[in-house]
């Protein structure tokens, strides 16, 4: 059987949604052609125009792009059959767990998951439909960046256009402003918006589900400690650095150090009672594994 520290790290690699980025970078890939295909043509159309003509022609023009991207996104076949997928990690979540607190902490947690199940309904809907797969205003979860789709790429996207075709900038130029928003800079190590801003709605929302989860078990077994689990990067924080050599995190000492100064990254209001699902901050790639430690 594997040991508990083995079953949390494959359910960390949950979290990875390897299958859905490279479709992320596909239509990353899509976008930034198209966008630089319509600058060009754009440009030679209102090269001849007046600025006030230019100025109305290109607005129409960049706004029916917009909906044409975003349609090109929506219609995605790939992309919408990694998000149906993505959808059914919550599922595998649960039943990682329950196999976890059966085997570390000797509890049965099914009624736990039966009772979230509703919410975890709502939860994945709300993101895979309204933050992934659609363009819309919605709002999204609290506590994870950004507003919508159309707020974080296509908008932004479509403002480029139109500011290098007001200005008239060399093609260069415009191709080097788009690539580095859309696709990203490898020397500069950014990654493309898209990519970027859907990964840590992505990952956030999966994360902090597991460890909503999780704090329930908590508080329902009254479990008095923490198992901190995941890989340690070049830039981890430094508190999930702290965390993870300890490896075992007594809730007697969590609110100090969830005090500490030197912390990053984290999120505000991250408390003992929702440490298992706020963890080390946004984005954190670890797990907080609520165990019971007064009976070692």
């Amino acid at each position: 059987m594997p040991t508990a520290e083995k079953l949390i790290e494959e359910k960390l690699k949950l979290y990875e949604l390897n299958g859905l980025f490279k479709e992320v970078r596909k239509i990353q890939t899509y976008v930034f052609k198209n966008a630089v295909d319509f600058y060009i043509a754009e440009k030679n159309k209102l090269s001849d125009k007046s600025f006030m003509t230019t100025g109305t022609l290109a607005a129409t023009a960049v706004n029916q792009f917009e909906k044409r991207l975003s349609d090109a996104i929506v219609k995605n076949a790939g992309y919408r059959s990694e998000i149906r997928k993505y959808m059914t990690s919550f599922d595998t979540i649960d039943r990682f767990n329950v196999k976890l607190h059966r085997q570390i902490n000797g509890v049965d947690i099914k009624s736990i998951i039966n009772l979230a199940n509703k919410q975890k309904r709502d939860l994945v809907n709300r993101t895979a439909g309204n933050v992934l797969s659609e363009i819309s205003e919605t709002s999204v979860w609290d506590n994870l960046a950004g507003r919508s789709m159309r707020d974080q790429f296509t908008k932004p996207v479509k403002k480029i256009l139109y500011q290098n075709i007001m200005q008239g900038s060399p093609q260069s130029e415009a191709k080097k402003a788009l690539h580095d928003f859309i696709v990203g800079n490898k020397k500069l190590k950014r990654i493309g918006r898209l990519e970027r801003w859907s990964g840590q709605i992505a990952r956030d929302t999966l994360s902090q589900y597991d460890g909503a989860i999780n704090d329930m078990v908590r508080k329902e077994f009254d479990l008095d400690g923490w198992l901190y689990v995941g890989s340690l990067v070049k830039d981890s924080r430094p508190q999930c650095v702290r965390w993870k050599r300890m490896k075992e995190i007594p809730a007697k000492i969590l609110p100090k150090e969830l005090a500490n100064p030197m912390n990053k990254g984290q999120i505000p209001g991250t408390t003992r009672d929702n440490f298992g699902t706020y963890k080390g901050g946004y984005n954190c790639a670890h797990s907080a594994f609520p165990i019971r430690l007064t009976n070692k």
